[in-house]
């Protein structure tokens, strides 16, 4: 940063040395600061499109969203199959929950650069959209594509447990916590299907996790603990005398 601001003393009208300060600044999680030198690159190069980008990405932190779409809009108004904007448009529709929106950004990203990204997305909008069939292939796809993408694992198996597939659903729990051990709500679904599945021994070590991680418990998951936690062991048969 120091260098940077260094060059801008030097010469206060070269863009790239305010972009590349931004860039730092976003790194660093000081939107604010990365808003205001990529508004800089800007007024002094008009049509830079990655400053566009960077300053779009910056907003969509700040949850600003109406100024990170204007900011996509205008790099997909000169490049329409720009796939970054895109897809970081689809996100911004995501928190929109503007679903559909987000499906058609998705939908063109998977078809001019299918990623794990950009499938998973695309499943999180086709859930929303009760396409359930739909978003069990696009997480399958997102996991083919990356093996590591715990989340995908993780929302695919609430899937399973939808259509009653039960062993997968475990199965994906497993993997998910086993890719990230730190992603909370896996341990919550692995615990609540074991409760309804009757698979008691497990269940408080899941809630525990869920709760090392997240510092809470949900409600359901409060009375149901309680359950486990009041049930009496079976009493060890005896040989008759």
């Amino acid at each position: 940063i120091d260098d940077f601001t260094s060059a801008i003393l030097l010469d206060a009208q070269k863009a790239d040395s305010y972009y590349q300060r931004g860039r730092v600044w976003y790194l660093t999680q000081d939107f604010v600061r990365a808003v205001r030198d990529f508004t800089k690159t800007i007024e002094l190069a008009p049509l830079n499109l990655d400053a566009y980008y960077q300053r779009g990405r910056a907003y969509f932190s700040l949850q600003d969203y109406d100024k990170a779409i204007n900011d996509f809009n205008y790099i997909l108004g000169s490049e329409p199959n720009n796939t970054s904007a895109l897809y970081d448009r689809g996100r911004v529709y995501l928190s929109f929950r503007d679903w559909r929106r987000a499906l058609a950004d998705f939908d063109r990203v998977v078809l001019l650069e299918p990623t794990s990204d950009a499938y998973y997305n695309r499943a999180r909008s086709k859930r929303q959209l009760r396409d359930y069939s739909g978003a069990l292939i696009d997480f399958t796809s997102a996991i083919e594509l990356d093996t590591s993408n715990a989340r995908a694992y993780l929302q695919r198996g609430r899937l399973y447990v939808v259509y009653g597939q039960y062993e997968n659903a475990l199965a994906d729990f497993n993997q998910a916590i086993d890719m990230d051990p730190t992603l909370a709500d896996t341990y919550a679904e692995r615990g609540n299907l074991n409760y309804g599945l009757g698979n008691f021994d497990t269940v408080l070590a899941d809630y525990e996790a869920y709760q090392a991680l997240t510092g809470m418990l949900k409600t359901e998951m409060v009375s149901r603990k309680a359950v486990v936690e009041s049930r009496t062991p079976l009493a060890t048969p005896t040989s008759a005398p």
